[in-house]
């Protein structure tokens, strides 16, 4: 953002994509009395307020346009970049995907983090920069990180593998914080970090995942994905360290536990804890399909977990679970699948927030074992006979 300001040598002219947020972010830029912004106009999808200089009720002195009106200005110079600002993964993809195909410069387009948006950070010349091309901006809607490999419930057409995992098995603490460590200093911020499992309730040292998270991502939202089964069975010092650092219980509704549910929230309720507990799962979607056969780039086209299912693995990187998981699938049934498709070394030179997010927009080999997205089947456990029968992991 600096840097744009002195090729300029004035204030940068920004037209705004609307969003209910708009009042905070006006704030923003007049609590800094040496922002390089100012607000060309607002953008709005809703032609009722088009043309005016009211928006949302109160008087701004600032015109609201149209999506075309704002390409126009772009163009003609009137503006210098158009502002998305942080809402989610799929609204921020969607308003740049539809700027780019009108021929906006994808280095026109520049991005809010959310921080500003929701905390109220000041926006001065330090912080300022993190205002950046959307392609460069630093930060993820997701990050998960497994905390067990094992489960506890062993689903059929389980997406982990965890009735495959025969041993019990825990990531590596210290390689879990030194590849966080190294994420934080290309993703500043993080909007949602699960950590899943497998089961991580198992996991004797969750207490300390959960606080190595909070210490690196002060502002994220800490979601802990349970099958509910140990909820009642967890130490006072592992539920002070969840209530101290305000994680969000998500406890899934499987089937085995339907006449525990209320018990669980109640004891959740009563110790404070904030949670949520899913509907009934009466199926489980196929996944997985060990052939490899199908079209990379038309699956990576249409996943909805890439992104918004990111996974932290030690020092690696990856769009989603698949690259991390798929062994257990390829050793039990000798596929020799090569899981390093779709793994990005956090550690490798040159390393930044833009190669992030370019690396999670390329299909990737991995993506070719995905199977059909409307093939379900029956949830149920798997029984120690079956766990044998491909067809119980793989469509």
């Amino acid at each position: 953002m600096e840097k744009l300001y002195r090729t300029l040598k004035r204030r940068i002219r920004a037209v705004v994509v609307s969003n209910d947020n708009d009042e905070k972010i006006w704030e923003l830029f007049n609590l800094s009395s040496q922002s390089y912004l100012e607000i060309a106009a607002y953008l709005d999808v809703k032609s009722q307020s088009w043309g005016g200089y009211y928006y949302k009720g109160k008087p701004t002195g600032i015109k609201v346009v149209s999506v075309g009106r704002a390409i126009e200005m772009v163009h003609e110079g009137i503006a210098d970049i158009i502002l998305v600002y942080s809402c989610t993964t799929e609204y921020d993809a969607y308003s740049f995907q539809n700027l780019i195909q009108f021929g906006v410069d994808e280095n026109k387009i520049w991005f809010v983090p959310y921080k500003f948006v929701f905390f109220g950070e000041q926006i001065d010349q330090h912080t300022i920069n993190e205002i950046t091309p959307y392609m460069k901006r630093r930060e993820l809607e997701t990050i998960e990180l497994h905390a067990a490999e094992h489960c506890n419930l062993n689903c059929k057409f389980c997406s982990m593998f965890c009735g495959l995992v025969k041993e019990p098995a825990f990531p590596d603490y210290e390689k879990t914080k030194r590849g966080l460590e190294e994420l934080k200093k290309y993703i500043t911020h993080v909007k949602k970090v699960r950590i899943i499992g497998g089961e991580p309730l198992l996991n004797p040292e969750l207490g300390r995942y959960i606080g190595l998270v909070r210490s690196l991502y002060p502002y994220t939202n800490i979601r802990l994905i349970t099958n509910g089964i140990l909820v009642k069975s967890m130490s006072e010092s592992l539920i002070e360290t969840i209530k101290r650092n305000d994680v969000e219980f998500i406890v899934t509704g499987y089937q085995p536990l339907m006449d525990k549910h209320e018990e669980i929230h109640e004891f959740l309720d009563v110790k404070g804890i904030r949670h949520s507990i899913g509907n009934l799962i009466l199926e489980f979607q196929k996944i997985y399909d060990y052939r490899g056969v199908a079209d990379a780039e038309i699956n990576h086209s249409v996943c909805r977990w890439k992104k918004s299912c990111a996974t932290l693995y030690g020092g690696n990187l990856a769009p989603c679970f698949v690259p991390f998981v798929i062994h257990y699938l390829s050793d039990a049934f000798d596929l020799n699948v090569q899981q390093e498709s779709g793994i990005l070394d956090l550690y490798a030179q040159e390393m930044s927030s833009e190669k992030i997010h370019r690396f999670f927009d390329t299909p990737f080999d991995l993506c070719r074992y995905c199977s059909d997205k409307r093939l379900f089947a029956k949830w149920e456990r798997i029984q120690p006979e079956e766990i044998t029968k491909i067809e119980n992991w793989s469509a």
